[in-house]
């Protein structure tokens, strides 16, 4: 069996216990096992706050210093920037074995970990960049 692959396994059953135990027994050669819990993924308003807010915030940075020539191009390099500060994660290649840095995903990020995102990145605005923050908390309900 190929080594790398994703299964969830629901723990309190028997049955997703077994089918995980039974596809471990296949793989061969080294790996690294994570075990990850699945909690409700962030809400649709935390995700409009994140663009309308930090993210609407960069990117006037960017298009007001000359980086981005339009918008939507501004946007999406300030997602960009906001994941590679505050999202990054070390993955190992497996033929060199050299940790490389990536930028994770804010898609797979839980309510309470997508909270802790955007406070970062609100901080990270007001410090670095001076902007004024909105009282605004609709997002951490």
């Amino acid at each position: 069996m190929k080594s790398d692959f994703t299964i969830t396994c629901d723990f309190s059953t028997a049955k997703s216990k077994q089918s995980l135990y039974e596809a471990l027994l296949k793989c061969s050669g080294k790996a690294l096992v994570t075990v990850e819990s699945i909690g409700p993924q962030r809400t649709m308003a935390q995700n409009a706050f994140y663009w309308a807010v930090p993210v609407q915030m960069l990117a006037a940075i960017f298009v007001e210093s000359g980086q981005s020539d339009s918008q939507a191009e501004a946007s999406e390099a300030a997602h960009e920037h906001l994941k590679e500060k505050f999202l990054i994660r070390m993955k190992l290649n497996p033929k060199t074995g050299e940790a490389v840095r990536i930028a994770g995903s804010s898609k797979r990020l839980s309510v309470s970990a997508f909270i802790h995102y955007i406070e970062q990145c609100l901080v990270y605005l007001q410090t670095e960049w001076g902007c004024e923050i909105p009282q605004d908390k609709s997002y951490a309900a």
